[in-house]
């Protein structure tokens, strides 16, 4: 039976997704680094870790009597298309580029590593080199991920103790070579994937275990936190949001996705905020205006377009990546995901 989705998590997912696309913006709107639109980036680690309650609350209960390839293959092929059209757009715009101007170091891609790239077990598992569409590396360390909770959800069985402790073994391990690892963007960022993942596991069970009240009160217990740190950034600059470290990274991870989590999940007014039209419809297309807007920037940004530095520019890639992140959701996806379905179920007949 199909659980109840969380409208106000949706919503908030959605908010997310676009602050992630303005992030990526911050050279092309005005004034955007001064704005300190790049800081948005810290809320990568919110949508993973809201992917990782996701993924408990719908699967947790049945995944002891499924299959590895059957609960794994369902993620694999929700994703999988979206990362391939992604991907492909990208390297053919890089090869464009190479040709127009002669840049060698686009679409330069071997053969091999681009086999690899394209079949989603590679950036952050093998090596630290980046899919095309370079935000794509969150879909490699998802499926890594989903494998990791699968293990979990095995070696655990119905023991909820050892199940919680896993999660936090988990946790924490990441969280330690975070901070004391000196790796590659991707690499670091695989492991701060799961680092992220395990955390919205453990919010889950928070959440499972908590009544209205006990949410409110968590809410605002994690509000005064982030009131306190916000308050000591301003005397020590050390601790400031402006400063850019692991540490602030992971205690931004740590602080303020408890705050949002728990502020839509119990508090009415945020609640009936995320849970509007607009906010559920770009909650419907989140995942999709992730992958999408990279693409549309980049290609917008093209300089013989003019687009980048006018004042109106972003404005037509922020209209032109949700549009194409709305095409593909609820015309260009399910077409594909049915046609894979169709020819999964013609290979299962033929064995």
């Amino acid at each position: 039976m199909r659980k109840e989705r969380f409208d106000s998590i949706d919503g908030l997912k959605g908010l997310l997704s676009i602050l992630i696309m303005v992030c990526h913006l911050q050279w092309t709107i005005p004034r955007g680094e001064e704005l300190g639109l790049g800081y948005f980036a810290y809320v990568v680690d919110i949508f993973i870790a809201l992917s990782g309650f996701l993924t408990a609350y719908n699967h947790k209960e049945k995944i002891a009597g499924e299959e590895f390839l059957s609960f794994f293959s369902k993620r694999y092929f929700k994703l999988i298309p979206l990362y391939w059209i992604t991907n492909l757009c990208m390297y053919f715009y890089e090869c464009f580029v190479k040709y127009m101007t002669g840049n060698e170091k686009c679409g330069n891609h071997d053969a091999v590593c681009m086999i690899l790239k394209m079949s989603g077990f590679y950036t952050g598992w093998f090596t630290s080199d980046r899919p095309c569409n370079k935000v794509t590396w969150t879909i490699c360390c998802l499926f890594l991920c989903y494998c990791i909770y699968y293990c979990i959800c095995k070696i655990s069985k119905k023991s909820q103790s050892l199940y919680i402790i896993l999660c936090a073994v988990v946790f924490f391990v990441t969280l330690y070579y975070v901070r004391n690892l000196n790796l590659d963007f991707p690499q670091y960022m695989g492991i701060c994937t799961m680092c992220d993942f395990a955390f919205g596991l453990l919010l889950y069970e928070i959440y499972s275990y908590i009544s209205n009240v006990s949410g409110k009160i968590i809410f605002a217990l994690f509000l005064i936190a982030d009131l306190i740190f916000l308050g000591l950034g301003s005397v020590y600059s050390d601790l400031y949001l402006t400063n850019y470290t692991v540490d602030n990274h992971r205690f931004m991870l740590l602080v303020v996705t408890p705050v949002l989590f728990f502020g839509v999940m119990y508090v009415k007014p945020l609640k009936l905020l995320f849970s509007t039209k607009i906010f559920k419809w770009f909650g419907s297309i989140s995942m999709s205006l992730y992958m999408w807007h990279f693409v549309v920037i980049n290609i917008l940004n093209f300089d013989k377009l003019h687009l980048k530095g006018n004042n109106w520019g972003w404005s037509v890639m922020v209209a032109l990546a949700i549009g194409v992140a709305a095409f593909s959701h609820f015309i260009f996806e399910p077409i594909i995901n049915k046609g894979m379905k169709k020819a999964l179920s013609i290979a299962k007949k033929e064995d």
